[in-house]
């Protein structure tokens, strides 16, 4: 069975005009678009801007980059940056009228994702400080057949995700 799911992109790229000051004006106003609208004002004014320029306007990352000044790589994480924002802003939108919720890929993280995230983060809070990754990554794969490809995705985990680090950041 087809998985379903939403492409923002589309409904960034749907038929608007823009005009001189640079504002979108929609064709039709429909539900959609009041809700990209307003998912499109919690945007900083550099992430709305490149949406502007990019989807509405047809300008490429490198063409956003010269007139910036920026280089291509930052234009190309603002990029990403806006795009999951707004992902996140039409994430209740999207579950409500499509009775879809947004993807096990909204953390990033595949420990998070898995069903056995309490005992990964066990392994890793018990893991031996002194060694390296490595055989924490063998155990998980071994164990779960998740296989992790890089450290970073443990410390990330660890620091960020773990429900241990949760503890200690609300003193419990």
């Amino acid at each position: 069975m087809a998985r379903r799911r939403i492409i923002y992109h589309d409904w960034l790229a749907r038929e608007r005009a823009v005009d001189q000051s640079g504002e979108v004006s929609n064709g039709a106003d429909s539900e959609i678009d009041q809700h990209v609208q307003r998912a499109l004002a919690t945007l900083s004014e550099n992430e709305r801007e490149f949406i502007v320029h990019f989807y509405f306007m047809g300008q490429t990352e490198q063409q956003i980059a010269k007139a910036t000044g920026r280089t291509v790589i930052r234009v190309h994480a603002l990029h990403r940056r806006a795009v999951r924002k707004l992902r996140r802003s039409l994430g209740g939108f999207v579950a409500e009228r499509f009775g879809l919720e947004l993807g096990g890929r909204a953390s990033g993280c595949p420990v998070c994702e898995s069903e056995f995230a309490a005992e990964i983060d066990w392994i890793i809070a018990n893991r031996d400080r002194k060694a390296t990754w490595r055989p924490v990554m063998r155990e998980i794969h071994e164990s779960f057949g998740i296989q992790i490809r890089s450290p970073q995705v443990l410390i990330g985990h660890e620091r960020y995700h773990s429900r241990s680090q949760r503890r200690q950041d609300n003193g419990q």
